[in-house]
């Protein structure tokens, strides 16, 4: 069961991250570094939306979860978490900061490829993303033990700072 979710859901996020930069013949993406964020803007005729983004990769280089922070209009901000298919829903996701206690956010929905945690408007979330220097993502795949996976927190403030 293991390797049967390891390989299908890790090859579809990682099918989801490289979809999200194809462009269509009326886009434009360009992207900028922020030690390990980057940020991606895609603009569409005369708008453009950008995201603060980190993908975490395993030993053999696959897709295990996606970071996604974004501004759709000046008053809101989202979190956008994607992890693989088969998470224990019941379980949802936690974020931890500097070894702190947990943040755990609920998985709002899944699709075909991964399954989401969506944050709107989470000062809490954000201040602990700007002020940290490294964070665990946990979440436990439905009858197995819990997956934890550390993530950088090196360049986010910058990152997050250059969304328009």
């Amino acid at each position: 069961m293991r390797n049967l979710f390891g390989s299908v859901a890790l090859v579809g996020l990682a099918l989801s991250s490289a979809s999200a930069l194809a462009e269509g013949p009326d886009e434009k993406t360009t992207s900028q570094r922020f030690k390990d964020w980057e940020s991606i803007c895609v603009e569409r005729a005369s708008t453009t939306q950008c995201r603060a983004t980190q993908t975490l990769v395993n030993q053999q280089g696959q897709t295990v979860a996606v970071l996604n922070w974004y501004r759709p209009n000046a008053e809101r901000m989202v979190f956008e978490l994607a992890v693989p298919l088969l998470v224990d829903l019941s379980q949802g996701v936690a974020v931890s900061f500097d070894g702190a206690e947990p943040l755990k956010r609920n998985v709002r929905f899944c699709n075909n490829v991964a399954c989401f945690v969506l944050a709107e408007s989470d000062q809490e979330l954000l201040d602990n993303f700007k002020r940290g220097s490294g964070g665990t993502l946990s979440f436990t795949p439905f009858g197995q033990q819990s997956n934890a996976l550390n993530f950088s927190l090196q360049g986010f403030s910058a990152a997050y700072d250059s969304l328009k």
